[in-house]
Order: structure tokens, then C-alpha cells, then sequence
């Protein structure tokens, strides 16, 4: 008999049954875990079969955990034929050893029905789902007992399963997670919310909602492991008020989560809203910092007056940056006021993160949500420098282009005035970035390849293979060089209301003829990642910037004439990959 003991162990959050199949099994959070539960990542056990015996061992850094509501703290005996309530980090479940054919009936378990029991009073409250409990919690005593539809005479200590129970509740309001419906036999659920990974919009790692952690509040909590003595520190919380929301040490409520890998704080509604990542990239003073201030200033404008599209501001404290650029710009009295100095690994668009060991500089995300009627969900961007994206990079030093293989659209912006082939064209014209920009090594084309390594390495695909991420190429400072096009203006993309698909395509393929006869490598490099290319004119001034004197330094500049901005086409690419993307947002002519 004892070669026919298996140990079986029932799941009664993702109402789950579980048989080991080795010697040794592992609980833990770790995905790499025979059973994944929700704790810390460095608690966890082993549960150890030989003969008739089966053991449960408690990782080192484990405190405690409950058996049959009794606090244990080294390994247990888990004897055959008895049933073991465990409740150990934030997960609870069933635990019974045994050969397969004497199993109890687990199929008769439904954790969709608990009940709680006041054995002082003899009174029972139920049926309900176990993120009803900690309201009930609060008017029973210390010893009321917890239990569910098929457990028969058995039960968890409420004292023991409220912590659980609490950790349901806070997760599934964030989350807006349904509540889970009866298991059914299948030889692969689905999985389950809680097993969604998500990823940091600030370091790009994933990791699963249940690892999210807590900022805490109070002042004598100062001192993070990973940002430093002036920073809150970051926890995985065990004690909740009645509604759900973690409390620090001190009992201070903490609404703000923070990311598990790099302890930045995670932008508002992370895991109500999908986020999507928008990478924007380019050369060195390709202007993409210009194109980015015009970019979100003629959203906030185009979308709700064309397509009655919300786009607005998701985290006015992480986007300050950005939005001091589009106020500068716009608001600007002189060309020496609207000036955006060249964007720098260590300026203020970028920030250093504790990732792989040590501190990197990665930039900022700049956060939106775009709502309209039900369709919501945010958009993230960054105002890279041009160096990120340069080929010949050291790995550690090409973090803060990783971005890109995360992406759900990106967009190349082309510099005219950086390529020597424009400049034979437009030779003699009064733009004060072509003599800027004169002696400068035109690297446009390889960075394109360096992109399509990152993506491809990232993504693990073939050297032939592409994705089929949007991806938009934006011959930008078009008021420059569209004259070469010919005379006919390039078609609207929108009219009353509605998106003209046609008129888009259109002009992408009379963009892309006439920068194939200028630039065939930029096509052919663009063209080798996506299998969805569309190539666009944009202007983030509309006219030629000015060459003044900064007082403060005495230095020549170059900056736009404030009183005669006029941004041409900014919004067309993206408008096409959102198109693309949700097309829900955007009505279109019936055909």
C-alpha cells in the first residue's frame, strides 16, 4: 500500500486539486513551484514522500504557519488517511495522503459557500465567498471557526483565514476580478486572474498581482531595502482594515502599491486599466523630445473634438516633467523660452532604479488614459535620449531602450537634417538645424537594425521572423522637404467624425515611394521588424526654429518662434495605431 500514497492537496482559492507526482513538491510564490500560492517570495515549503511517510517542511524564512488551527513553526508528520487544513503566507488549503482509490470525495468542495460558526453564541452566518468574510469578521470572537460546503465537520480558525480572506478582497476590488465559478473538470483551465503577469511601466519586469507591494505611510517607516533610508518603505501587507485596504506596521492605511522588482512606485489604476506601451525612437536631436510636447498637447485637443475621445492626464505627479515642457512651448514669450534642451541620461525625464544588482538610469513613463463610453485604458510613453537607441552598446548600458520590445506600437522619427542625402536636396535651405547638423554622422538606418536585434533577442524569433506590432515611420520637420513630394497636399485622415483609412494608406505608400528613392535602407530596415508598417509627414513646429542667444550661458541656440507654432500632422500616427489597436474608438465611413 504505502508505494500507492499520493499526496493530494486541494487549492481553495483557484478551487484546484493537485496530486504530487515526486518524492519532493514545493509550495512557494515562485511560478517554478509545484504549488504557486500567494506570499513572499522567499517563504515556502517542501513536502517530502518516502514509504508510508510524507512530511511538510517549512522554508528557513518562513515565521510561522497554521495546521488544523493549531501555529506551527518546524515540519509536521502528515499522516495518511487524515485530512490537514493549512493556511500558510496568503493561501489556504486541504492537504490529505493516501492512495488514489480511498480519496475523499474532492469534487464536493465548494469554496463559493462559506460559513462562519460563533461557537460561543451556536450561531452560523453563511452561505458566502471568502472576500465577504472580514466585514462579518469584525462582530466575532477570537475563536469563531471558519469552514465551506463539503468540508463536513472540519474548519479553519475565522483568525487564521481572515488574513486570506482580507488578501481576496483587497486583490479582487483592485483588479475588478469576477468571482471564480465552480471548477470544472478540464485537462488545462484557464488561468486565473491572479496568475496574469503584468509588467512595470518603470522597469519593464513582470510579475503577478499578488506580488504588488504596499507604500507605507507612516513617518517612522522611512528606509526602503532597495531605494534607500529617504524613501517609504515597500511591503508585502498581512493586516487589513475592513474595506479592504492595507495597513503598514503603525496601522496607517496605504493606498499607493509600489513594483515588486524595482520598488517604484506604480502609476494609479495600474491594475484596473491594460497599459500600453507607445515607444517612441530615434537618433540623437532627432527632436524627439519637441515631437513628444506636441504630441500630447494636440491629442488633448484633436481627439475629444474629432472622435469625442477622453485623453487626459493619468498621473499629474509622474507626468509633471513633461507637462512643464508642453507649458514651456506653448506658453512661451520669446524663442529663448520655448527652448527644450536635448534630452539626457541624467536629466529629468530620467531617474535611477535599482535593477540586476545596481542603480541604472531608465527614463520616466509619462502616463494617459484614453476613455471612450466603455473603451479605457492608458498609454505610456518616454522621452528617451537619442544615445539609448545607438548601436554598440554595452548590454547594461542599453537598458532604457528596453521598452521597445514591450511595445504595443512604435514610431521611428526620421531626421531630414541629419541625413546627408536630404541635405543635397534642400542644399542652400535657411534652416539653421541643417548647418547644425552638417558634420554629423547620420547612424538613422542602424539604429533601425539595432531595434530590430532588441526586439527580435527580447521576443526570442527567428532572424526572418517579424511581429506585427504597428509600427509607424515619421519623416519628421516635413515643413522642410514636403514641397519635393509635389503639389497635392497629402490627404485629411479624418472628416465629421470619422477616420479615413483609405485616405492613411494612401498617403503612407506616396511617403514610402518617395523615401525609397531618398532612403531605401530606412524602408528596408523598417519593413524587416513589422509586417505592419505605415509611413507618415509630421512637423512638431510647423516652421523653421530660429538661432538665438541664451542669456544665462551666452550659448547659441536654436529654438521655435513661440507666436508662430504650428504643429502639422503630429497626431496621424498614432491615431493609426490606436485605429489598429481598439478600432472601437474610431468610427469609419461604411464602405
Amino acid at each position: 500500500m504505502a508505494a500507492n500514497n499520493k499526496l493530494f492537496i486541494y487549492d481553495c482559492l483557484l478551487r484546484k486539486l493537485r496530486a504530487a507526482e515526486a518524492a519532493i513538491m514545493t509550495i512557494g510564490a515562485d511560478g517554478k513551484s509545484t504549488f504557486v500560492l500567494d506570499m513572499e517570495a522567499e517563504e515556502g515549503g517542501s513536502f517530502a514522500q518516502r514509504n508510508d511517510n510524507c512530511h511538510f517542511f517549512p522554508h528557513g524564512s518562513v515565521a510561522s504557519y497554521t495546521l488544523n488551527g493549531t501555529r506551527q513553526r518546524g515540519d509536521v508528520l502528515i499522516a495518511p488517511f487524515k485530512f490537514y487544513l493549512f493556511v500558510l503566507g496568503r493561501g489556504c488549503f486541504v492537504c490529505w495522503f493516501g492512495p488514489r482509490e480511498k480519496m475523499p470525495d474532492f469534487a464536493s468542495f465548494n469554496p463559493s459557500a462559506w460559513y462562519l460558526y460563533d461557537q460561543e453564541h451556536s450561531q452560523w452566518t453563511g452561505p458566502m465567498e471568502l472576500e465577504d468574510v472580514p466585514p462579518i469578521a469584525a462582530a466575532l470572537p477570537d475563536n469563531a471557526l471558519a469552514t465551506f460546503e463539503g468540508l463536513g465537520h472540519r474548519a479553519f480558525f475565522l483568525r487564521d483565514i481572515l488574513p486570506v480572506a482580507q488578501r481576496v478582497r483587497i486583490r479582487r476590488r483592485a483588479a475588478k476580478e469576477p468571482r471564480p465559478q465552480e471548477a470544472q473538470p478540464s485537462p488545462a483551465p484557464p488561468a486565473s486572474q491572479e496568475e496574469r503577469e503584468v509588467s512595470c511601466p518603470c522597469c519593464w519586469k513582470t510579475f503577478r498581482p499578488s506580488q504588488i507591494m504596499n507604500i507605507a505611510v507612516h513617518a517612522s517607516l522611512q528606509g526602503d531595502s532597495l531605494l534607500g533610508e529617504h524613501a517609504m518603505r515597500r511591503f508585502l501587507p498581512t493586516a487589513f482594515n475592513e474595506k479592504g485596504q492595507a495597513l503598514d506596521e503603525r496601522g496607517m492605511i496605504c493606498t499607493d502599491f509600489a513594483c515588486p522588482h524595482c520598488h517604484h512606485k506604480l502609476p494609479p489604476f495600474f491594475l484596473q486599466l491594460p497599459h500600453r506601451i507607445f515607444s517612441i525612437v530615434g537618433a540623437p536631436s532627432s527632436g524627439k523630445t519637441y515631437y513628444l510636447t506636441t504630441l500630447i498637447r494636440s491629442l488633448e485637443k484633436y481627439l475629444p473634438q474629432e472622435f469625442r475621445i477622453s485623453f487626459r492626464d493619468s498621473d499629474p505627479v509622474a507626468n509633471a516633467p513633461l507637462n512643464a515642457m508642453k507649458m514651456r512651448l506653448f506658453s512661451a514669450g520669446s524663442p529663448e523660452e520655448a527652448f527644450l534642451p536635448k534630452t539626457e541620461p541624467d536629466g529629468e525625464t530620467y531617474e535611477s532604479l535599482p535593477l540586476n544588482g545596481h542603480l541604472v538610469r531608465l527614463p520616466k513613463p509619462f502616463i494617459y488614459k484614453i476613455q471612450k463610453e466603455s473603451h479605457v485604458f492608458s498609454i505610456v510613453m518616454y522621452d528617451n535620449a537619442g544615445e539609448d537607441f545607438e548601436p554598440n552598446l554595452r548590454n547594461e548600458e542599453s537598458l532604457g531602450s528596453r521598452h521597445v520590445a514591450m511595445a504595443s506600437a512604435i514610431f521611428f522619427l526620421f531626421d531630414p537634417t541629419s541625413s546627408p542625402a536630404f541635405h543635397r536636396l534642400l542644399e542652400g535651405h535657411p534652416d539653421p538645424q541643417f548647418r547644425a547638423r552638417a558634420s554629423a554622422i547620420d547612424q538613422q538606418s542602424a539604429i533601425l537594425t539595432e531595434i530590430e536585434v532588441l526586439i527580435k533577442t527580447a521576443l526570442c524569433l527567428q532572424p526572418q521572423e517579424k511581429i506585427d506590432i504597428p509600427l509607424a515611420v515619421i519623416l519628421g520637420k516635413s515643413d522642410v522637404w514636403q514641397h519635393l513630394l509635389d503639389p497635392a497636399p497629402l490627404l485629411p485622415i479624418a472628416r465629421e467624425g470619422l477616420l479615413l483609412p483609405r485616405n492613411i494608406q494612401a498617403n503612407s505608400q506616396r511617403i514610402r515611394q518617395f523615401m525609397f528613392g531618398i532612403h531605401p535602407d530606412i524602408c528596408s530596415n523598417a519593413e524587416a521588424i513589422s509586417n505592419n508598417v505605415s509611413y507618415f509627414a509630421a512637423s512638431s513646429l510647423g516652421i523653421s526654429p530660429v538661432e538665438c542667444i541664451r542669456k544665462s550661458t551666452g550659448q547659441c541656440i536654436i529654438a521655435p518662434d513661440p507666436s508662430k507654432l504650428n504643429p502639422q500632422h503630429a497626431c496621424g500616427p498614432v491615431l493609426w495605431a490606436l485605429s489598429l489597436l481598439n478600432p472601437a474608438l474610431f468610427p469609419t465611413p461604411a464602405a
